[in-house]
């Protein structure tokens, strides 16, 4: 594999045993590590998570006591006491520790090993959503004294996006050839058969099971990730309203899932939105897989104002499904080649893309499967080619081995 097999020790600070985006990035990531010769070791969080993980190393996942505030920074002193006793015990050549909010236990890393530190998103961003006020709450601005005490220590970062290199760089002061660009991966389910995608559509999410008539009649889309400020759940429930041919899959948690249950409720078009809930990947994959296309509703400007790399955009190329999206960067880059539409920040314009799609799969026969291609997809191709969790894998490896070999010369 051209790089000598290291021992890394991987401080998550999130429980990699949910159903979510970022815990599927832990495990993938962790996999793809030891696939290539590497023993890594995961020290994370207990939070109830009930998904199987055969990890390949050592895992330990640490749970908080349930006192408010408290129990945050007892747990934290917990895995940083964890971190030097495994760190003693079977001396790693780096640890790679992710970016969380008020997670500070990374700090207690020993200055013999070199710690390389991995960000999803500015953390002080996602603390000021939705709040105002140019300085902040007192909250972020102790995540944001954390986040910068952790990246002094760092030898490198890695950020997921060069939007948040940038957005570190004027947080905190330091100079931009700290960061390095690793991009989020995706993982490409195998293609279902088209038994499976009928019996997915007539079963659905309700109970009992529909007629493959009315199961036809029906253009499915899924909306996977976390129900968050920056999904405009809005716009896609006004597109189901104004479509009596759409029905609506909305897979995964967040902080405004009951909000959107409750809009949904109220809706013209209740009969037609199913809440999933938080689902394994696999079953979320056939969930995707099983629509006509996917959705990505994200409110203009909200992934550059934190700097993130969209996972559900991912997984939705991923599952060869047409992928139907605002306020998107650059990258992906899935209308440019040919895996869906970009669609204007506005109620309106959801509303009609979603019609336009509908006429078109009509005019074609109103097809369950093989539409509107019948090979995988221009998604799943390009995710092969560019964005798996092995290619994400390999950037960190390169860099984690350039650090062993710094302080070797050293």
């Amino acid at each position: 594999m051209g790089v000598e097999s290291m021992k890394i020790l991987f401080v998550a600070g999130l429980d990699p045993l949910l159903a979510q985006g970022h815990a599927s990035h832990v495990r993938h990531l962790v996999d793809e590590l030891a696939a290539r010769g590497h023993q890594v070791d995961v020290i994370a969080r207990d939070e109830a998570g009930t998904l199987s993980w055969n990890a390949p190393g050592r895992l330990d996942r640490l749970s908080r006591i349930p006192i408010p505030v408290l129990g945050q920074f007892m747990l934290e002193l917990r895995t940083a006491w964890t971190i030097r006793k495994w760190a003693a015990e079977d001396t790693p050549d780096v640890v790679l520790a992710r970016s969380e909010t008020l997670a500070f236990a990374a700090l207690a890393t020993p200055t013999s090993l070199p710690l390389a530190v991995e960000s999803n998103a500015s953390q002080v961003r996602h603390s000021e959503e939705g709040r105002s006020g140019s300085d902040g709450t007192p909250r972020s601005r102790l995540i944001a004294k954390i986040e910068r005490m952790l990246f002094r220590r760092a030898v490198r970062i890695g950020v997921v996006a060069p939007s948040l290199r940038d957005i570190h760089a004027e947080i905190h002061g330091f100079d931009r050839e700290r960061f390095f660009v690793v991009r989020n991966g995706a993982r490409v389910p195998p293609p279902l058969d088209h038994d499976s995608i009928r019996a997915q559509r007539r079963a659905g999410p309700s109970e009992g099971t529909r007629q493959d008539l009315e199961a036809t009649r029906e253009f499915v889309i899924a909306l996977s990730g976390s129900a968050s400020q920056r999904i405009e759940f809005a716009w896609l429930l006004h597109a189901i309203e104004s479509n009596e041919r759409a029905r609506l899959w909305v897979m995964g948690r967040g902080e405004l899932w009951d909000t959107w249950e409750e809009s949904a409720k109220k809706s013209t078009a209740s009969a037609r939105i199913d809440f999933l809930g938080a689902l394994p990947e696999e079953e979320a994959e056939r969930f995707c897989q099983s629509a006509q296309i996917v959705a990505a509703p994200y409110a203009d400007g909200r992934l550059e104002s934190l700097g993130g790399d969209p996972l559900k955009v991912l997984h939705g190329l991923a599952s060869g499904r047409p992928l139907l999206a605002s306020g998107l960067p650059a990258d992906p880059p899935f209308d440019s080649i040919g895996a869906g539409r970009r669609i204007a920040g506005s109620a309106e314009a959801w509303a009609e893309a979603v019609g336009n799609w509908i006429q078109e799969w009509s005019a074609a026969g109103s097809p369950l499967v093989d539409w509107p291609w019948t090979d995988e997809g221009p998604g799943r191709a390009w995710i092969r080619e560019h964005r798996t969790w092995s290619h994400s894998a390999a950037v960190w490896e390169g860099e984690l081995a350039q650090i062993l070999r710094q302080k070797l010369r050293s």
